[in-house]
């Protein structure tokens, strides 16, 4: 076949299928418009979309962390929250520089059959002054399951902490912004190919 049968075939066949289309539409009964009762009653709005984290179903509570002074000792009992019925649950804790994590704390293991609540005491002893953070990681190794992770962080502040912040914020070159906003501005290099 040549190109111009080809295309004529084709614009004779969608010809067809319209001219079908319309005579369906034509034979096809006017239905009445219908008329909806308003209803008084007050518009419900359904709860506002949340998003998931990936991750172990794992959380975690905490009361609040006492100040320290360098060289004082702490510690805080987590309870950690999981949601499997079946598995191991494996617990690590880290302190970040200036605050050490020490003791048998540091790491706990826990069988998740029957308990979903678990409490673990992290020993931690204070180093130099500012806001330090223990890193905390919860591994889940759920029966025949995939092993999945979550992470989790507490805050613990250390002698005059907020003289140490106003030290790292005073070594940022700061400009403020057209808004009065403090930013931060970074030289950088740009380069454009030709081609």
């Amino acid at each position: 076949m040549r190109p111009r049968q080809t295309a004529s075939m084709i614009a004779t066949a969608l010809a067809l299928a319209l001219a079908a289309c319309s005579k369906d539409q034509i034979r096809a009964p006017l239905a009445e418009p219908e008329t909806a009762a308003i209803d008084p009653s007050p518009v419900k709005l359904q709860a506002p979309f949340t998003t998931v984290k990936p991750g172990a179903s794992v959380t975690f509570t905490h009361d609040a962390v006492k100040p320290l002074e360098v060289g004082d000792r702490g510690s805080l009992v987590l309870s950690v929250h999981e949601g499997y019925p079946h598995g191991t649950l494996t617990l690590n804790a880290r302190g970040a520089p200036g605050l050490a994590v020490f003791g048998a704390g540091t790491t706990m293991r826990a069988n998740m059959t029957d308990i979903t609540t678990h409490t673990w005491r992290i020993d931690f002893e204070a180093e130099t002054d500012g806001v330090h953070y223990i890193g905390i990681t919860a591994t889940v190794e759920p029966e025949g399951g995939l092993q999945q992770s979550r992470a989790y962080a507490v805050r613990v502040e250390v002698g005059d902490w907020q003289a140490e912040k106003a030290k790292a914020l005073a070594v940022r070159r700061f400009e403020l912004s057209e808004t009065g906003e403090p930013t931060i501005v970074m030289t950088a290099d740009e380069e454009i190919d030709p081609r």
